[in-house]
């Protein structure tokens, strides 16, 4: 079968295009000095119904992302304080400084921070039957932050809260030291993508969207070529192998395929293969062809441990392929390097082999 330089260059985007899916991985390195972020959340008690607590409020804030590790925040606070049955008005404002503990060495979903800061406080009582009126009041705050991103700009986080205040404004308490505890659901926004990608990268992801269709589009279109190209076929050699169509090394040149790399004496899947697979998988789903996977093995002594091998590489593309995207395990062979007409060739790989479903 007669194959053109063009299809070629189809295997190799079709291969290429799996990597796209683990740049944002790679991206470690590209972290953005001075990003300006704000900050808006509801928050109330947490844990318990105590005298003392916000029952529930609001708070605004803005802040600054200095390095990977470190950011200073200042919010604003206002909100409504349980003094048993009977209300206070709480306002104040922050003072935060948050060290990263998950999410200092790249782009990722999930990130944790620590917090520890200064707060002031200010209660107006002037509608409780109280001695003590509008006492303002300055203490230590300590917090979690646990965000997840939805995108590189906008995260939502949940931060539960300590502040510990020397002073009360209840009473004969009024000089108590007591801690208050809260939580705080919000989102934030930043002004500029933390970890930045490269030129390289976004170019690289604007293809993964807008090409990977056109990639897909010109496969179909090379097997209605396919059909057409069946009357040249005369001069290509085809082994019947049960109803395994083998093609010999002699006319590999020719033919579409994309390899799976793995780590030496290892059948794991990486992610940037993994990757690969998508793409097959997804476009096994719209197409009717037929794959054949040719498994590799390094350079093993031993005849039995190396056809394990192969056989394990063979098994974890195999069952990607069928589990996630459910593809008939008939559309999916396999067959032996020997087999192929390859003699004493060892190697990392495992080539997978697009066959038309109607040859």
């Amino acid at each position: 079968m007669k194959f053109g330089f063009k299809h070629i260059i189809l295997a190799a985007a079709l291969m290429s295009a799996g990597s796209l899916t683990a740049q944002e991985q790679n991206d470690k390195t590209s972290f953005q000095k001075y990003n300006w972020f704000v900050t808006g959340a509801v928050n109330g008690e947490w844990l318990s119904n105590t005298t003392g607590n916000m029952i529930v409020g609001g708070k605004m804030g803005a802040g600054i992302q200095l390095t990977r590790y470190s950011a200073f925040r200042i919010n604003a606070f206002a909100g409504k304080n349980r003094v048993k049955t009977m209300r206070a008005q709480q306002y104040g404002a922050e003072l935060d400084y948050m060290l990263t503990l998950v999410g200092n060495k790249g782009y990722q979903p999930f990130n944790l921070a620590a917090i520890v800061g200064a707060s002031y406080n200010h209660f107006n009582t002037n509608k409780l039957d109280i001695d003590n009126k509008n006492v303002s009041s300055i203490g230590g705050k300590i917090a979690l932050q646990a965000s997840y991103n939805l995108n590189r700009k906008l995260s939502l986080f949940i931060e539960p809260s300590f502040t510990i205040l020397p002073k009360y404004y209840k009473g004969k308490d009024a000089d108590d030291v007591f801690v208050q505890s809260g939580v705080n659901i919000g989102v934030t926004y930043s002004f500029k993508d933390k970890y930045k990608t490269s030129r390289k990268a976004k170019n690289e992801a604007f293809a993964d969207k807008t090409d990977i269709q056109e990639i897909k589009d010109k496969m179909n279109r090379m097997l209605e070529e396919i059909k057409q190209l069946k009357q040249e076929s005369q001069n290509t050699q085809k082994v019947e192998a049960g109803k395994n169509i083998v093609i010999e090394p002699a006319q590999q040149k020719g033919i579409i395929s994309v390899d799976i790399h793995f780590d030496e004496f290892s059948s794991f899947i990486s992610e940037e293969q993994a990757g690969k697979l998508n793409n097959i998988g997804e476009w096994m789903t719209e197409n009717p062809a037929v794959i054949k996977i040719v498994a590799f093995s390094n350079d093993v002594k031993d005849k039995k441990a190396e056809t394990e091998l192969r056989n394990k590489r063979t098994e974890a593309i195999k069952k990607m392929l069928v589990e996630k995207y459910n593809i008939a395990p008939e559309r999916i062979a396999s067959a032996a390097p020997e087999s192929m007409g390859y003699a004493n060739k060892t190697g990392n790989n495992a080539m997978i082999i697009f066959i038309p479903s109607n040859l």
